[in-house]
This record gives C-alpha cells, sequence and structure tokens, in this order.
C-alpha cells in the first residue's frame, strides 16, 4: 500500500505508511510521522526532545463493511523553547477525539440523508458517538452562523 492511498483515501498528510493488520473483521492502518513535521503544539518550536510515545488507534472511514483503524505512536515532546511537556498535535484527529477528521465529516454527510441509528448500525458504533458528533458540530454552526 502507497502513503498515497493514506492521503487521499483517508485525508492523512505528512504521515508514512508503516503496515497493515486484519483483525477480527477489522483494517489497522499502522502509520508514522517525520520527526521534522512535529513541533510544539504550545508555540510551534521545532526545538524539542522527545520523552516517550503512547500508541493510539482512531477509527476512520470504513471500507466497504470493514471498520478501519488508524494506529499512531503519538510522540510526547518536551519543548526546549517553552519547557512544556505535552503530547504532538495529530493533523489527522482534533484533541481528545477517538475517531479521525474524515469519520467526523462522514458522519456529518450520512446525517444528511439517514438516522441517528441507521449510521450507527452502518457503522457499528454506538448511538452516542454518532450523536456526540453532530452535537458538536451544530453548537459550531449556532455559534458562528455563514452569511
Amino acid at each position: 500500500m502507497s502513503t498515497s492511498l493514506l492521503y487521499h483515501g483517508f485525508g492523512l498528510v505528512g504521515y508514512k505508511y508503516i503496515l497493515t493488520r486484519y483483525e477480527k473483521g477489522t483494517i489497522i492502518f499502522k502509520v508514522r510521522q517525520d520527526r521534522f513535521d512535529i513541533c510544539c503544539p504550545n508555540c510551534q518550536s521545532k526545538r524539542f526532545v522527545f520523552r516517550g510515545k503512547k500508541l493510539r488507534q482512531f477509527r476512520s472511514i470504513p471500507i466497504g463493511s470493514k471498520q478501519v483503524f488508524i494506529e499512531f505512536e503519538v510522540p510526547r515532546i518536551m519543548c526546549l523553547a517553552c519547557k512544556v511537556i505535552r503530547q504532538a498535535e495529530i493533523a489527522f484527529a482534533k484533541r481528545g477525539r477517538i475517531f479521525t477528521k474524515a469519520f467526523e465529516r462522514y458522519v456529518l454527510e450520512l446525517s444528511r440523508r439517514i438516522t441517528i441509528l441507521d449510521i450507527s448500525r452502518h457503522l457499528k458504533t454506538s448511538w452516542g458517538v454518532i450523536k456526540g458528533i453532530q452535537k458538536k458540530y451544530m453548537s459550531k454552526k449556532i455559534r458562528s452562523p455563514q452569511s
């Protein structure tokens, strides 16, 4: 598989493909980020040292009826400029989320056509996850109406 499919199919920019695993009816793509693409989430400095990493899986858009996860070791960094220790930002997922931005966009697109229950059945996820995505989108839309 190529990094190009991750970019065009799943919206992963700046990440390199490592491997694919198939487990219990799911597809897991492992990716990594180039060290030079990482910066401090606090001050955007490129001067930092690594202080460990945490393996995380993010739900992404399905391939057919198969659930897809993006597996990524999120680096923890200590910034030498501002002395903050934090996890590096993840470009393909919002902070604190367990799903990718592409998954969120897919849910919102489906929401225009089918019910929350139908979406949760199709994506094999809980009703609450779908409702949470819609709720966050609607609260953002209401706060900043477009003219």
